[in-house]
């Protein structure tokens, strides 16, 4: 079976699944963080239209808007390549049993 999906070697596959989750947090912690600025600022009664706090809190709901789904797709992408993994290991040591026990 000649089945591959993109790169299968496994130090990539770690590696990519922990940068995706490294991206992930920090889209996370940039919004909470912009979310409480723009709070804090709201408040405080000193938000204006074209502040910065405002500028940034738009923007990283933007980025989270677009940014996640893209990130879930790459992140079952990878799941699924490590699941491939799995499974082609699987069925090697079945091949070589049933050959052992032919033999």
């Amino acid at each position: 079976m000649k089945f591959k999906i993109g790169n299968m070697k496994a130090v990539n596959i770690i590696n990519g699944i922990f940068i995706t989750g490294l991206v992930y947090f920090l889209i996370f912690i940039l919004n909470k963080y912009s979310f409480s600025l723009y709070i804090s600022k709201a408040q405080e009664g000193t938000l204006l239209p074209d502040s910065i706090e405002l500028q940034f809190h738009l923007l990283m709901l933007k980025i989270q808007t677009h940014g996640v789904p893209i990130i879930i797709l790459v992140l079952f992408k990878l799941v699924c390549e490590a699941f491939y993994k799995f499974l082609r290991a699987f069925e090697i040591i079945i091949e070589k049993y049933n050959k052992n026990k032919d033999s």
